[in-house]
């Protein structure tokens, strides 16, 4: 029997209905829509747990880990890309890095974003490199620390590549440098960056970093970008300072003598010379010119230093008396240790 036209149109209708009613279906189920790539079902699968995940809840990295789970079930590559970058947030979260919780979460959404947009054939911006904190907070010389540890987020970039082995490659986005008045020197030969996260600098005085004997000294953490993301300064080593000298020996009695003078009737003057060189160590530090037992007119007091070297201790004493006078003339001469001079500071190769 011939169908009629509207028997056919209805049935057309109905085959029409139920066609989009199975697309509706899939569309709001996990049921693999045959018309969507691997790659458009694996990005829609990490755009829906973009929305449904609370990345402000504890929660957040199961939330993560599922989505890996369900990943699995579409592309398991794609699959470990998302692991990789929960990877990174454990790493980052732990007790070894001093991340704020809220940036790791952010990161994170920022991370599957990246991830989504490359597989739906959209461009994407690699991340700058993020500062968090360093360990120690600064180089002090006298105490230097093995490491110097920069914690932070993104200091390596990894990327699919089916030419490197394991299938991705690595590039590190961050460098260290010593800064200093004069120039900079990079550290390359002294820096390590075992994990996105985490670039440390050798500082032990048993490594050969180029650290010494410069002038406001900096290490620096730099993006490649030339971006500075921190800079730590660098306390010198405090140099041995030499010992002081001893100090100077005590005063001492150089020369003494008891001079008698006098009894002439006509009476008369007279220079006499006392002293000499001073011992050895010592240079002159005064005198003592003293009259005792004087009969009549006489006397003696000191004229001059004979000589103008300070480690002579020879005096010149003038005498006098008149018709019959006398007297005995009492000189004293001291001497004192010389100071000492100061003794060289200690090498100090590496301040």
């Amino acid at each position: 029997m011939k169908k009629s036209t509207k028997q056919v149109d209805l049935q057309i209708t109905i085959c029409l209905l139920i066609l989009l009613f199975g697309i509706i279906l899939v569309a709001g189920c996990d049921i693999p829509n045959p018309f969507m790539t691997t790659a458009e079902r694996a990005a829609q699968t990490i755009d829906n747990a973009l929305v449904t995940a609370d990345f402000n809840s504890d929660q957040w990295r199961a939330e993560v880990d599922k989505l890996a789970t369900q990943l699995d079930q579409i592309e398991p590559k794609i699959a470990q890309d998302v692991r990789d970058i929960l990877a990174k947030t454990i790493a980052t979260a732990g007790t070894e890095i001093r991340c704020n919780i809220d940036f790791v979460h952010e990161r994170t959404r920022q991370d599957l974003q990246r991830l989504s947009d490359s597989l739906r054939g959209r461009p994407t911006t690699p991340p700058q490199p993020s500062f968090c904190q360093v360990v120690p907070t600064g180089v002090d010389m006298n105490n230097r620390p093995n490491f110097v540890e920069f914690y932070g987020y993104d200091f390596k970039l990894r990327q699919r590549d089916s030419n490197s082995p394991g299938g991705y490659n690595e590039t590190n986005r961050v460098k260290a440098f010593l800064k200093f008045d004069g120039g900079e020197t990079p550290l390359d030969s002294w820096t390590d960056i075992p994990t996105h996260y985490l670039l440390t600098v050798k500082t032990s005085q048993s490594d050969t970093i180029p650290i010494c004997n410069k002038d406001n000294r900096h290490i620096v953490l730099r993006a490649n970008d030339g971006t500075e993301l921190s800079s730590i300064g660098v306390v010198k080593f405090t140099c041995p300072k030499a010992a002081p000298p001893p100090a100077p020996k005590p005063e001492r009695t150089f020369y003494t003598i008891i001079e008698p003078f006098g009894a002439d009737p006509w009476g008369h003057t007279d220079n006499r010379q006392y002293g000499g060189a001073c011992s050895a160590g010592y240079h002159r530090s005064r005198y003592l010119v003293t009259e005792e037992g004087i009969s009549g007119n006489a006397g003696c007091y000191f004229n001059k230093w004979v000589d103008s070297d300070e480690h002579s201790c020879k005096i010149d004493v003038r005498f006098w008396e008149d018709l019959w006078g006398g007297l005995n003339c009492n000189i004293k001469i001291f001497e004192a240790g010389d100071v000492q001079p100061p003794n060289p500071d200690p090498p100090c190769p590496c301040w």
